[in-house]
């Protein structure tokens, strides 16, 4: 008994740390993006920040197509222990990704060139294209240091990385350049992010990683296809508003209803970097059948923490939201559509944190599959509820559906999640 409570006491010190560090850098990542918006914003109005956060949801939208699935993936598999795989795993996901993503390359310059005629929208996705190389290196390195438990290294790199797009952006805006040159920073930042991260990996990975054939890479892609389609389904189901908004009521709208749910991303720091830190472990003692009881008290305590976090948040952020929308907008922030936008989303950030843990804890247990299922149903709702509705209430209709899917998607996986319990601890 007491070996179990001091494990316990390790395991949460452990992931406490983690999410700690991962907080720290999100946290100051995501204020230096809030100080960038409002840059933009006073420099391109809200039509040039509306063109920036519209192209940037194509290129994420782009980029999750040619993860496919293998950051999650990485995660899950090196959280396990080292017998478990294969010695080529790491050089065989590595490959992959990289071919994928000059796929993605050739695929948005062609767009850019043949569909926009590089008229304002293609430059800027042309711009944004160069970002797709190094975000791909960067987000398959940091899956890889999130599954080591090295939580503080990825955080470290990754707000060094913000910084350096405030810096560099800001700059360019100061002398008079526009948003796509902002991209371009991206890209830039972003490119020596990658060989920071590589370079860590280096170290760990003393070989040269070298690829598997191609029945290890056919393998590695029907494990990995099921979180590409749920991570798919699940950016369209936080883009497509965004999306169908700007198409209907131009890059202005866009740029209010974006101000908004930037704040609402905010308000998910603290709950999101829990589940990062909290999965790894998950995975570990998922896979564990001596230890199998375990995975439900850790499910339990994660609840309870996320649930009372939630509200504190959400009441917070209420307080504080008039102020900021002030700074962004350079206007009486209570009033403003932003605002109210704002406290509308805020009521589904409860809903939000328990389908993610919900979420987290199917893919620990391997069911990626049921979760591909539930996202793709939600997106569809959230996809077809925005199609009728934003035309004509626009960025509110956006925000109420929304609301509406969350509560959904929370009533889904958790039925999904209860139904896997039960099988698990019989099994």
């Amino acid at each position: 008994m007491r070996y179990w409570q001091a494990l316990q006491r390790r395991r949460g010190a452990r992931i406490g740390k983690n999410a700690a560090a991962l907080l720290t850098a999100r946290a100051g990542a995501q204020v230096l993006g809030l100080l960038l918006a409002g840059l933009l914003i006073r420099q391109a109005g809200a039509e040039g920040w509306g063109r920036y956060v519209t192209v940037l949801a194509v290129l994420r939208i782009g980029l999750l197509v040619a993860d496919l699935g293998l950051n999650t993936f990485t995660v899950r598999e090196f959280a396990r222990p080292a017998a478990a795989r294969s010695p080529t795993l790491w050089g065989t996901v590595l490959g992959l990704k990289v071919l994928a993503a000059l796929v993605l390359i050739g695929v948005l310059n062609a767009a850019a060139g043949l569909v926009l005629s590089y008229r304002p929208w293609g430059r800027l996705v042309a711009l944004g294209s160069m970002m797709v190389l190094p975000d791909t290196l960067n987000g398959l390195a940091a899956a890889r240091i999130k599954a080591a438990q090295r939580m503080e290294i990825e955080s470290l790199l990754g707000f060094l990385m913000s910084l350096g797009i405030l810096l560099t952006g800001g700059i360019l805006l100061h002398f008079g350049y526009d948003e796509g040159f902002v991209l371009a920073a991206h890209a830039l930042v972003g490119g020596l992010g990658a060989l920071a991260f590589l370079s860590v990996l280096r170290r760990w990975e003393a070989p040269v990683p070298r690829c598997g054939g191609l029945r290890e890479a056919g393998s590695v892609l029907r494990e990995s296809a099921p979180f590409a389609v749920s991570n798919l389904a699940a950016m369209f189901y936080m883009r497509a508003d965004l999306l169908i908004l700007a198409s209907w009521h131009g890059a202005g709208a866009a740029g209010v209803y974006g101000a908004a749910y930037r704040l609402w991303e905010s308000v998910g720091l603290l709950p999101a970097s829990i589940l990062d830190a909290l999965f790894p472990e998950m995975s570990r003692v998922s896979g564990r059948e001596r230890i199998r009881k375990a995975f439900g008290v850790l499910y339990a305590k994660a609840r309870r923490v996320l649930l009372i976090l939630a509200a504190a948040l959400v009441v917070a952020s209420a307080v504080v939201a008039p102020w900021i929308t002030s700074l962004l907008f350079n206007v009486s922030g209570s009033t403003h559509p932003a605002t109210l936008l704002f406290y509308l989303l805020l009521a589904s950030q409860p809903f939000t944190v328990l389908y993610l843990l919900a979420g987290h804890a199917l893919y620990a247990l391997g069911q990626q599959r049921r979760v591909t299922v539930v996202l793709l149903g939600a997106s569809a709702i959230n996809i077809t509820l925005n199609a009728f509705l934003v035309p004509r209430w626009g960025y509110w209709a956006s925000a109420g559906a929304m609301l509406l899917t969350e509560g959904a998607l929370f009533a889904l996986l958790e039925r999904k999640r209860l139904q896997m319990t039960v099988e698990h601890n019989t099994g």
